[in-house]
This record gives C-alpha cells, structure tokens and sequence, in this order.
C-alpha cells in the first residue's frame, strides 16, 4: 500500500464498489500499489476489496499505511500561484502577489489528497495568521486562498463550477464546492 489518492465520490460511485475507501465532505480517499517510477513517470494500481481481504487488512490500517508512505514518497509541495504559473508558462512576473498558493506533491500528480493532511493546513494557517478557502482545482492540486470579509463563497463556488465546466478535464474533476479550513476549530468543513 504506497499512497492515498483523492476523487468526487458521486462521479466515481461505480469505481468505489469494488475498492476501500475513506469518506471526506463529497470526496473518496482511495489507495494505490506504487508500480513504477522513473524519468518517464509513475504507474500505479488502484487496491481493490479483493486485495484488502488477501492481506486481512482493515480500511483503517490501509489508510494510516498509505498516509505515511504518500508523505515519504510524493512530498508535499505549497507555492504561490504566480510560482508555479511561471514554472508552467515562464511569462509570468513572479513578484505578482496574488495571495493564493497551490497545495499538490512536488510530482504535481494526484497532489490534491494534501488537503486531507490538517497538519499542512494548520501550519499554513497559523503562518498567515488566517482561516483558509481551500478551492479544489482537480485531483492533482488544491488552492488554498486567505478568509477575508471581502471575498464572497458564492462567487468563489461559481469560479470553481465554471473552471470545472470548461477547463478541467473530467478525469482530472475533483469536485465543485469550496471547502473552508477553519484555524480555531483545526478542520474543514464544506
């Protein structure tokens, strides 16, 4: 059991049948055998029921396995947008400031279960001295934006549809609400 992956767990109902899973807010937490890695990419394998049973393993023990083994093996990875919108198209300025930053591995593929890990949103949170809008970008990477007064949820969750409807991929979606990581409580909620 290598890593923990994120998917909708609506879009993915049938998939979830045959696999183990952890329910988050509208999302599966799924597991996967790391196959192969190299300079060429990565293969994995989705673990099935059959394969818990086999080990005579529980969901809750494939879960905290696949936790550590994901934090050793794709390391988590948190820079501003304009950051990685520069490594991406190398025309951005990077002195831009737009308070967002992008929460994925350093791999930058299936990143987006990080928003699962608290310890990574708290740590963030307390540094900015904010609550934190986490903005599910695909299953590849969240955005985490800053709480204020001034930014309206409902603009954001039509953002996040919008994107979702015309820009993302929809073996990339991961899901159209906007999720809320609240710094007093220490957890997210939708």
């Amino acid at each position: 059991i290598d890593v923990t992956t994120l998917a909708n767990e609506l879009k993915n109902k049938n998939l979830l049948k045959d696999c183990p899973y952890v329910k988050f807010m509208d999302l599966a937490i799924t597991f996967r055998f790391l196959v192969k890695r190299n300079d060429d990419g990565i293969a994995s394998a989705l673990i099935k029921n059959k394969d818990m049973e086999s080990w005579n393993m529980t969901v809750g023990e494939l879960y905290n396995i696949a936790r550590e083994n994901n934090k050793k093996l794709f390391k988590p990875s948190l820079k501003p947008l304009e950051v990685v919108l520069d490594e991406i198209i190398h025309e951005t300025d990077s002195s831009d400031d737009f308070g967002i930053q992008v929460l994925t591995n350093e791999e930058g593929i299936n990143g987006a279960i990080y928003m699962t890990y608290e310890d990574i949103l708290k740590e963030y949170a307390q540094k900015i001295e904010s609550d934190l809008y986490i903005l599910p970008s695909s299953i590849h990477e969240v955005l985490l934006l800053p709480a204020s007064d001034f930014i309206d949820k409902e603009q954001l969750l039509e953002m996040v549809r919008d994107i979702n409807e015309y820009v993302v991929a929809d073996m990339d979606y991961l899901s159209d609400e906007v999720y809320f990581y609240s710094r007093e409580k220490g957890f997210i909620m939708a």
